[in-house]
């Protein structure tokens, strides 16, 4: 249903999306950690909420009818850069999509996970980049560094135990 740009539907949806932009980019930031790749993905999202504005029903929870969209979205850029991006699975984008509106992604959380990567020993480091930002199944990765695979799932699940500690510290710190 197409929607005049001056109805009182799109007026709430840019309120909305106002109130909620900062949580929407820390999102696709975490989704797509290039800072100007997010911020045309947010221009994206807001175009879209705009055309879609009168398919949303007032009262209801915004932001799950946003991530959708968010996922669309994150989803096309994920694909228009594909050859060198250093972007999430499209997989781990879904789940994290599933997550967004029980759990808010902030900057704090942001800079928490940043720092917490960054605190990581360079093994552990290397393993997360190759499974999670490579995609590359434990036995791919054990093949590739010369490990047993067993070993490589011992190794993520310390790398995992270290990161969700470190979070957990860093997040408390500023509660």
């Amino acid at each position: 249903m197409a929607v005049q740009s001056n109805s009182p539907q799109v007026d709430t949806v840019h309120k909305l999306f106002l109130k909620h932009a900062a949580e929407l980019r820390g999102f696709i930031l975490a989704l797509l950690p290039d800072p100007e790749v997010a911020g045309d993905v947010l221009h994206d999202v807001f175009l879209l909420v705009t055309a879609k504005a009168g398919s949303f029903e007032e009262g209801t929870n915004f932001l799950a009818w946003t991530k959708s969209m968010v996922r669309l979205k994150v989803l096309e850029a994920l694909r228009a850069r594909r050859a060198g991006s250093q972007c999430l699975s499209a997989e781990v984008i879904e789940g994290l999509c599933e997550a967004m509106p029980e759990q808010k992604v902030d900057d704090r959380r942001l800079d928490a996970i940043r720092t917490c990567m960054q605190q990581l020993p360079q093994r552990s480091k290397t393993l997360i980049d190759l499974r999670y930002r490579l995609e590359c199944k434990p036995a791919e990765i054990a093949r590739r560094i010369g490990w047993q695979a067993k070993s490589v799932y011992v190794e993520l699940s310390r790398a995992r135990d270290m990161l969700r500690q470190c979070l957990q510290k860093k997040l408390q710190m500023h509660d």
